[in-house]
């Protein structure tokens, strides 16, 4: 009876660990080129990158900055902050990315597409 129970545990163990791993790796379905090497060795990619404490040191850093800042909204009204004055932390709160997606355009730009060039997602938090 142990061993049954066991042995279910084990299987069910096994089937997690092959639906984490089952992707598109080998290529079905997938004909450009391109596309094909932007899945497996950007999106796919599990490196831990140096460039990636640094980033995270600066995100800390930001989310701890009580500092206000003056804003002045030029366009449509924030609906978010209603006074002029905002603080740094609230404002990367409110609009950066996360840091799955920060790691994932930090490889895009590095690795794919325009490594010369800075690109940015968002409009405030100057580490996006």
């Amino acid at each position: 009876m142990l061993q049954s129970i066991a042995r279910n545990i084990q299987l069910s163990l096994h089937y997690l660990m092959f639906l984490r791993r089952a992707r598109n790796r080998r290529g079905h379905g997938i004909h450009s080129p391109y596309v094909f090497h932007f899945v497996n060795e950007i999106v796919y990619d599990r490196m831990f990158y140096p460039e990636y404490r640094v980033l995270d040191a600066v995100r800390r850093r930001l989310r701890a900055d009580a500092t206000p800042i003056r804003m002045t909204d030029l366009g449509a009204p924030s609906y978010r902050f209603k006074q002029p004055v905002r603080r740094v932390k609230d404002m990367l709160k409110s609009s950066s990315i996360r840091t799955r997606y920060g790691r994932l355009f930090f490889r895009m730009h590095c690795k794919a597409v325009w490594p010369r060039h800075y690109g940015r997602i968002g409009y405030l938090g100057g580490l996006q």
